[in-house]
């Protein structure tokens, strides 16, 4: 047997287990009851390293610890536990998970704890525990094969499973058969929720003359025709890199798993989830504002990021299109200003990202997100409004400020700008667009320092030196731009937002809309190369062993790798027979524990003579 990721979404993963006799299971997967019995699947004691590990010393560690402890003070042994590692096991099985559903801290704890402590290419298998309503969580757990045991048990209560919950059915009330429990019950229903086979041609009123073993019957064929299901659409969430969207909206259908979305380790998600993505990141929640992929945009912002030599600042509204420049608002107002714009440094107060530069406005997720439009912000939304520009005037300095917004953006410039002890120029009466205010915005400009300026040609340049500055750190950024103690030449073509950039006749980088981020050509690689001598070690590379990449760079030919590498990140990788770059699809730390898999998708690659 073999266990293989194939794509990762975050902390949730496509995989593939090949068994012995052919067969394959996709994951995310249900798997049969005697699956451990299968014989295509060999287990072996464990000083042989086993196929299947049982966890469940481990388990009873963990667990057992004091909950008044979490998180910070669990025994090192437990937290460090490289024994599992050791065995290289393809699938490890957690039992007696079902005894904590409900307690979401002990339960997120145990996951995220073992699922760092086993293998990044091995398997998590959790039994007795799914459900159409939580199996979504558990993948985002990082868990990747259940079985039907929990449908089994929820039958046997006369329990109804869905994606929303529980139901029980009216007309089941015997409690020495059925254990007691809390669900929802069919008492008005006229028809099932579902299409399934089981419930297609059948209302509750049909089993009112069953017999208990029928119920039992149906209720165990449509809970697990819900499961699969269920599991068929994370399937295709993950593929489609949306399933932290989903699992935001699906986890509002129980308090329990709306907290277990909520108490989920921050490490474990930081250390997997992917800061630039080709799918959209919807912020419909107060919880969006906790996500990675936002807490990190702002660190990102506020650390790597360094404003053009001006001194003037022009605070803008966000705009529903993306990227913003191309929306009709910022048209009309860029319009307005146009004579002027080289002397102006313009920002974006927007939610829930906060501050965006302009010239970050075409990296993810700036350029590809969306929230709920009410024209009212939460206090969350201004709260966190306010710390972002607060903390981005703390950094960078101007002479002259002027704030071209109106609403919940003024409220947050005015408390700001109180806190500051700044004096802020506002021009908006009539609406960003109005003609009063585009007066008053065109009346200001006469007001502003004109010692500074840089050209449209020059903005380009800052516009791809920020946004690698962003992606790979100001040091990488200076290595791929540097030339001779300088910066390289580079002639910018292409309409934006897609540019290209030259060296003579070679292309050097581009702008790749699809993942909102800067592509390198091998000639990047090379000038790398050529400041820095080796490649690697260096920021966001790769070392590989000694051979030439004709497809994917394995795991098992992984050396060592950046610890900041997340999958998607653009990597640079560096052998003895060649140098390359390639987007990565998993983190660097689990290109160097795996041994299976494809660490890094190579794009350009060139032998080392």
């Amino acid at each position: 047997m073999r266990f293989e990721v194939l794509r990762e979404d975050g902390t949730a993963r496509l995989g593939l287990i090949k068994l012995t006799d052919k067969r394959e299971i996709r994951t995310p997967s249900i798997i049969s009851e005697n699956f451990s019995n299968d014989p295509a699947i060999k287990i072996y004691n464990l000083a042989s390293y086993p196929h299947i590990t049982y966890l469940k010393n481990y388990f009873e560690s963990i667990t057992s610890q004091d909950r008044s402890n979490y998180p910070d003070d669990l025994p090192n042994q437990f937290l460090d536990d490289k024994n599992l590692q050791d065995q290289t096991a393809e699938v490890y099985v957690l039992p007696y998970v079902n005894r904590y559903l409900g307690d979401y801290r002990r339960l997120s704890l145990m996951l995220t704890k073992t699922r760092d402590s086993i293998p990044p290419d091995s398997a998590l298998f959790l039994q007795a525990v799914a459900s159409p309503e939580n199996v979504s969580i558990l993948v985002y757990h990082g868990v990747d094969l259940f079985d039907y045991v929990y449908e089994k048990i929820a039958a046997l209560r006369g329990v109804y499973l869905t994606t929303d919950g529980e139901y029980r059915l009216k007309n089941i009330n015997n409690q020495k058969i059925f254990e007691p429990q809390r669900p929802r019950i069919f008492e008005h229903l006229a028809e099932f929720p579902c299409n399934c086979p089981a419930c297609k041609d059948k209302t509750p009123a049909d089993l009112d003359d069953k017999s208990i073993r029928d119920i039992i019957d149906f209720l165990y064929m449509h809970n697990c025709y819900a499961l699969n299901a269920e599991i068929k659409k994370v399937r295709y969430l993950i593929e489609e890199e949306n399933i932290t969207e989903y699992v935001d909206k699906q986890c509002r259908s129980s308090p329990w798993i709306t907290a277990l979305y909520r108490v989920i380790d921050r490490d474990f998600l930081s250390r997997k989830v992917p800061l630039f993505r080709r799918s959209y990141l919807y912020a419909n929640t107060s919880d969006s504002f906790n996500r990675i992929e936002i807490k990190n945009f702002n660190d990102r912002v506020m650390e790597r990021y360094q404003k053009p030599d001006l001194d003037n600042l022009l605070i803008l509204p966000c705009s529903a299109r993306k990227p913003y420049s191309l929306s009709p608002s910022h048209r009309t107002i860029i319009d307005a200003v146009l004579p002027f714009r080289k002397y102006l440094h313009e920002v974006i107060l927007t939610s829930p990202l906060g501050i965006v530069p302009r010239e970050l406005e075409l990296i993810y997720p700036a350029s590809a997100y969306d929230i709920p439009v009410t024209g009212e912000w939460t206090h969350e939304e201004v709260e966190w409004g306010r710390d972002c520009l607060k903390r981005f005037l703390d950094k960078n300095k101007y002479k002259k400020i002027i704030a071209h917004v109106e609403g919940p953006y003024k409220d947050i410039c005015k408390s700001v700008e109180d806190e500051l002890g700044l004096s802020f120029s506002y021009t908006c009466e009539d609406g960003v667009t109005g003609d009063k205010s585009l007066k008053n915005l065109r009346d200001i400009m006469s007001e502003i320092d004109t010692d500074k300026k840089i050209t449209n040609n020059e903005r380009k340049f800052f516009v791809i030196r920020s946004m690698l500055s962003y992606q790979f750190g100001r040091r990488m950024a200076d290595e791929i731009l540097l030339d001779n103690g300088g910066d390289l030449n580079l002639r910018i073509r292409g309409k934006y937002p897609n540019m290209v950039a030259f060296i003579g006749s070679k292309q050097f980088l581009k702008i790749n809309m699809a993942y909102r981020s800067v592509d390198l050509t091998i000639n990047a690689v090379e000038n790398v190369k050529k400041v820095k001598g080796d490649i690697f070690p260096g920021d966001y590379t790769v070392s590989i062993e000694d051979f030439v990449p004709l497809g994917d760079v394995f795991n098992v030919g992984v050396i060592d790798a950046d610890e900041q590498i997340r999958p998607n990140d653009l990597v640079l990788f560096e052998g003895k027979k060649a140098i390359g770059v390639g987007r990565a699809r998993i983190s660097g730390w689990e290109m160097v524990e795996a041994r299976k898999g494809s660490a890094i998708n190579v794009k350009s690659v060139k032998e080392i003579p």
